[in-house]
């Protein structure tokens, strides 16, 4: 394992941790065999389940999606949140900045492991050109996915909350 890897996962526990219960729900609610659940695994990544690769495209489409969407919408949430309190407000305390770390944490666990993208790479291209929009998310997938395994998604995720903050400073000029 990537020492880098490593650390931004010890750095943002809660967004890894919500993303380890995100695909364990998924591969529940999906009847999807789960061979191992333990959070942190030394020799591999951590945050991940192993489970069965499912045959079905739209199976593993949403082992893929089901935590990227959910960790998106609510770290941009959160993050905007944590930013309108610190920096637009101006509430310099302990939980605004634990707010913004909180939505900084979730945006960090955005993409699925390469073993799924991969899967899901190998179940589409079986389905005979159905599924255009599944293979696009397929291609953001895999370029997160290599992003995240080379830590440069504190880059990416910093980067998204500079655009939020700029979203919210526009806004609010357009508003006053």
């Amino acid at each position: 394992m990537n020492v880098f890897y490593a650390i931004v996962r010890i750095l943002t526990v809660p967004g890894a941790v919500f993303r380890f219960l995100l695909e364990q729900m998924t591969c529940r609610s999906a009847k999807i065999p789960v061979f191992s659940k333990s959070f942190w695994r030394p020799d591999d990544t951590c945050s991940h389940v192993e489970h069965e690769d499912p045959t079905d495209p739209r199976l593993a489409y949403d082992v893929c999606a089901s935590a990227f969407a959910v960790n998106f919408i609510m770290g941009s949430v959160v993050s905007a949140a944590g930013l309108g309190l610190f920096f637009v407000l101006g509430v310099r305390t302990w939980w605004a900045l634990l707010i913004l770390w909180l939505g900084f944490s979730l945006l960090c666990n955005l993409f699925p492991t390469k073993a799924d993208v991969v899967n899901l790479k190998y179940r589409l291209s079986q389905s005979e050109k159905k599924y255009p929009f599944k293979r696009m998310m397929s291609g953001l997938y895999s370029f997160g996915s290599a992003v995240e395994r080379t830590s440069l998604i504190l880059l990416t995720s910093a980067l998204w909350e500079v655009v939020l903050w700029l979203c919210m400073l526009l806004f609010g000029a357009a508003i006053g």
